[in-house]
């Protein structure tokens, strides 16, 4: 497998023709914010491949100065799960962004608000999803966040350093990728308790 950067077009084309499939609703954003971040230079996407064949992507939010990410969006193919090309795009992904300190993930939190009532086998697969990226090197930063009625649990994946002040990291993240008149109402950062 081997991971190449997209370009704007082709990163666009990747989040409208998969984006619906891989995710819910509620954690899509809408194109117009992914252009806005892209022209403002911090957002990017890598697209995993296995001989000439698309078999999954990722997209990010990256601010150089702090030299920190957010996989904002992850996933493969159908075909390719369960195959272990997830933890290999990770790997890769954390060799291309090598003068990074660290990767934030945020990933669905099945103990927040929103979940409490979920059934079963939603709370499955977020746990799953939980206990794959802890296997990969992930770990829980303690911080929760709640965006636009979704509830995550911020992870942290090292690159080059692996301890990082969280708080200041996300609220920097999230004060690039959202506007101000959502922190505090749609946009909530909760430090551990």
């Amino acid at each position: 497998m081997k991971a190449i950067s997209f370009d704007p077009d082709t990163a666009l084309s990747v989040y409208e023709q998969y984006g619906k499939l891989h995710f819910p609703e509620a954690e899509l954003k809408p194109l117009s914010a992914i252009r806005r971040l892209w022209q403002q230079g911090v957002y990017s996407g890598l697209g995993f491949y296995h001989d000439g064949t698309q078999i999954g992507y990722a997209f990010f939010v990256t601010l150089k100065e702090q030299a920190i990410a957010l996989l904002d969006y992850y996933a493969f193919l159908e075909a390719y799960r369960g195959l272990g090309c997830g933890s290999q795009g990770l790997q890769i992904m954390t060799h291309k962004m090598h003068n990074l300190r660290g990767i934030y993930i945020e990933s669905e939190d099945p103990d927040g608000e929103a979940y409490r009532s979920a059934d079963t086998l939603l709370r499955r697969q977020q746990e799953r999803r939980l206990c794959f990226y802890a296997r990969c090197g992930a770990r829980d930063t303690g911080l929760r966040s709640r965006l636009f009625g979704v509830d995550y649990r911020l992870l942290y994946l090292p690159v080059q350093a692996s301890i990082a002040p969280h708080y200041e990291d996300v609220t920097a993240i999230y004060h690039t990728m959202f506007p101000p008149r959502y922190h505090g109402l749609e946009v909530v950062l909760k430090k551990p308790t």
